[in-house]
């Protein structure tokens, strides 16, 4: 049935029916009046001359959008028409041109109350897109911005590098002016070239301060140790008991500290629980918490010097002399040639300095070896300043005070929590703790305290870690029962060739 409010008009060609679209009503706005292009006067929806050829099907009839009949929309086919052709179709029956788009897909005749599907289809376009469609790409400005923003930082980054630079030549050449050209740089280059000379890489110490002064300082501290190890040691001066006092244990260890170090002290009531112990196997050294172990000694530290040619630690061959208990178990040096010893005599007194070893027969050294220097003898320091404390390295240094006290005193260093000590310092230590006699033995790599059980006291500095020794003092609780063999029986030390041998773990 066709609907009474739709009449056809006569057109140049037929026209589809609208397409019904699902949208909201847009809200009641006021009533505006729309030009219409070669129409003198204005108008309004209500007025009585507006009366349009079609109803859009979005326009509302008593509040219900009007139908079209069946037979309408059965037109099919393409219809090619345009704007100007609707209009003058319009025109020619009396209807009003309302300025209809010309891009009206569906030919669809636009009141100034209706609100535009293609607008509404738009925006729910536009929604659905805005949730799925990635987002848009930056524009060129924003690019440009970027790039220049990573320009700026990179030019800021090389303009910071370029002072740095520049401040850290000022160091250089400043420095390099203090170090050579003012008394306080040139004491700082000699205390670096003599730590040089306590280590592997001696030849170092050349780049310092040069070849020849090199060689003239090496023999400079030669001649010293020569001097200090000279005088006279006044051994009355040392009252050692009969029988150690029962009210004190045999040992007590305590932390130290100074400037730039950190150690421990040592302190051994008794002298006589003091023993040197060798390696016990053939072609190479021991380590000495491996002898604390095997003989059951309370503690241990490092002992006299060795050969070590290649700087690989195996330390099999001793240099000078080497006392256990009594007997010469090691001779390198021959009947008359003096060398300079660490060690305790039969009754318990503390022996340094140099000496032949018929002069160490007459004082009754029992336990012996060879290092150097002596650095405090009749109760007064050798060593007169810091400057001729060679260098900074870890320390292992034995004293005894006046009522036959021993201290052992091992410092730590090459390292963060401590960088080392000069024998000034160790000097000053054991002054300060009632030291009547002073000497050091072999520390910088070879520096060990160990403990009960041959557990590791300090830090040793090697890098192999604790490394291979010849010889070691160790403290006994009961000194007479530890056996100490001499590996050196039947050795010719002169054929001894410590570069042929490997060091093992």
């Amino acid at each position: 049935m066709r609907n009474p409010n739709y009449s056809q008009k006569p057109t140049a060609s037929r026209q589809l029916p609208p397409r019904r679209l699902k949208h909201t009503p847009p809200d009641p706005a006021p009533e505006r009046a729309v030009p219409v292009q070669g129409t003198p006067s204005s108008y309004t929806s209500s007025s009585p001359a507006f009366t349009p050829a079609r109803r859009s099907a979005a326009v509302r009839h008593n509040d219900k959008p009007l139908r079209t009949s069946a037979s309408a929309s059965s037109v099919t086919g393409p219809v090619n028409r345009t704007a100007a052709h609707d209009d003058a179709a319009r025109r020619a029956v009396g209807g009003r041109s309302f300025n209809t788009p010309v891009n009206n897909d569906y030919g669809r005749l636009v009141t100034p109350d209706s609100p535009s599907p293609r607008v509404t289809r738009q925006r729910s376009d536009n929604r659905s897109s805005s949730r799925q469609m990635p987002a848009p790409a930056a524009p060129d400005n924003q690019k440009q911005k970027k790039k220049k923003s990573k320009g700026a930082r990179k030019r800021a980054i090389w303009k910071i590098i370029r002072v740095w630079m520049a401040i850290f030549m000022l160091c250089i050449t400043f420095g390099a002016g203090w170090l050579l050209f003012t008394p306080s740089g040139e004491q700082f280059r000699f205390m670096i070239a003599d730590t040089l000379l306590t280590t592997r890489h001696r030849h170092w110490a050349k780049f310092i301060i040069g070849e020849k002064e090199t060689n003239r300082r090496i023999q400079q501290y030669n001649n010293r140790f020569e001097q200090m190890g000279d005088e006279q040691a006044n051994t009355n001066l040392i009252k050692t008991p009969a029988q150690p006092k029962n009210d004190k244990p045999l040992t007590e260890l305590k932390e130290i500290s100074g400037q730039g170090y950190s150690g421990y002290l040592l302190t051994i009531q008794d002298p006589k629980s003091i023993r040197v112990a060798v390696t016990n196997e053939m072609g190479m050294g021991e380590k000495v918490s491996t002898m604390v172990k095997r003989t059951g000694a309370r503690f241990g530290i490092n002992g006299g010097g060795f050969a070590d040619p290649n700087w690989k630690g195996n330390g099999f061959q001793p240099i000078g002399i080497v006392y256990a208990d009594g007997k010469l178990f090691y001779n390198g040096i021959g009947k008359n040639k003096r060398t300079q010893i660490v060690g305790f005599d039969k009754e318990g007194k503390m022996v340094a300095g140099n000496y032949t070893v018929s002069q160490m027969e007459e004082l009754g050294v029992k336990e012996a070896v060879s290092f150097q220097p002596r650095i405090i003898v009749n109760g007064k320091g050798l060593i007169k300043n810091a400057a001729d404390g060679w260098g900074i390295a870890p320390r292992t240094v034995i004293g005894q005070k006046e009522d036959g006290t021993v201290l052992f005193l091992v410092i730590d260093g090459r390292q963060t929590h401590s960088i080392g000590a000069n024998l000034y310092d160790c000097q000053q230590l054991m002054l300060e703790h009632g030291a009547v006699i002073a000497a050091n033995l072999d520390g910088g790599s070879s520096t060990v305290l160990v403990g009960e059980g041959g557990k590791l006291v300090n830090s040793p500095a090697s890098q192999y870690g604790e490394r291979l020794l010849p010889t070691a003092f160790l403290v006994f609780d009961h000194p007479d029962k530890a056996i100490i063999k001499n590996i050196w029986e039947g050795l010719d030390p002169t054929k001894i060739d410590p570069s042929t041998w490997k060091r093992h773990s």
